[in-house]
């Protein structure tokens, strides 16, 4: 069903009509998925696909239409091995007190486990660490995920094995001494865009694929994350991938927006890391920590 309206989207993708398109499909998702659900099949999530997990986090503001994005993740067409979601001890007082419609999804495969608080962190950090040896997935908790989502990062990954994989991504711009240009000045989307490359930077609101081996292993230092770059996962796991040598690639060359809940509260994470400039502070922290990286991040 996702999948279907998104490739209408696609189609339209360079037509006036583009804005109205997705709004529309948007407001259809809202308004029929939920029911959709309800009275279709109960998918499982049984493993076709080993040494995949689809990984994600979540907080209280969001708890409540979870299930939905659950869902989509349920109904993939190639089935991972897990889906994990991490949720802080300190935001959520027990499993029980959960919202049922999320608490029932455990039964069709969904695992949901409770961590130490790291922000947008929580994502990927526990996830990797206990398996390192897995193919992670990271997604959001407010997008509806078409599904062909996981098959068509596996897909882009076989072709281009030692890469980050995703369907959304900011390219880096720089002026004419090399110096990146600030976040707000980036080439929103990457249009176009149809090779690696390490100045392409994965958005994670779109689902990313992080092969086996492909982060640093600073990844898990908690002191840095906190001091360097708290606010913004996306960046931390683009130096940690450029570190270990990995460039990033799209899944198709023009990108689409996904659809996402309107019951879901936002989050200001983007407010602050866009309008405050945070992105620009926290990556010039991360640059100055890793000077090696002014040799991956140039112009081409």
């Amino acid at each position: 069903m996702i999948s279907s309206l998104y490739t209408i989207l696609y189609l339209f993708r360079e037509k006036k009509s583009n804005l109205f398109i997705y709004r529309t499909i948007k407001l259809i998702l809202n308004i029929t998925y939920p029911v959709y659900c309800k009275f279709s099949k109960n998918y499982k999530c049984i493993k076709d696909v080993d040494g995949v997990i689809l990984s994600l986090t979540s907080f209280p503001a969001r708890i409540d239409t979870l299930w939905i994005v659950i869902e989509t993740l349920l109904r993939q067409t190639y089935k991972p091995e897990k889906i994990i979601l991490w949720l802080a001890n300190s935001q959520f007082e027990s499993y029980e007190d959960l919202p049922i419609r999320l608490r029932k999804l455990t039964n069709r495969g969904l695992e949901i486990r409770f961590c130490d608080d790291m922000r947008s962190h929580k994502k990927y950090y526990y996830t990797m660490k206990n398996y390192p040896d897995h193919t992670v997935i990271t997604v959001d908790d407010d997008t509806f995920y078409p599904e062909n989502l996981v098959e068509n990062l596996i897909h882009i990954s076989q072709i281009y094995p030692n890469t980050i994989c995703c369907n959304l991504a900011h390219r880096m711009t720089f002026d004419s001494n090399d110096n990146i240009l600030p976040y707000t000045n980036w080439d929103s989307g990457a249009q176009g865009c149809n090779t690696p490359s390490d100045n392409l930077v994965p958005i994670g609101c779109e689902g990313v694929l992080y092969p086996p081996g492909s982060l640093n292993k600073n990844l898990f230092d908690k002191e840095q994350i906190l001091q360097l770059c708290p606010l913004a996962d996306d960046l931390w796991l683009k130096a940690m991938a450029s570190l270990n040598e990995y460039k990033s690639v799209k899944v198709r060359p023009d990108s689409i927006p996904f659809a996402n809940l309107l019951s879901a509260k936002k989050s200001s994470l983007n407010a602050i890391n866009v309008n405050e400039n945070k992105n620009d502070e926290q990556l010039r922290n991360v640059i100055d920590a890793y000077p090696k990286l002014k040799g991956f991040w140039k112009r081409t």
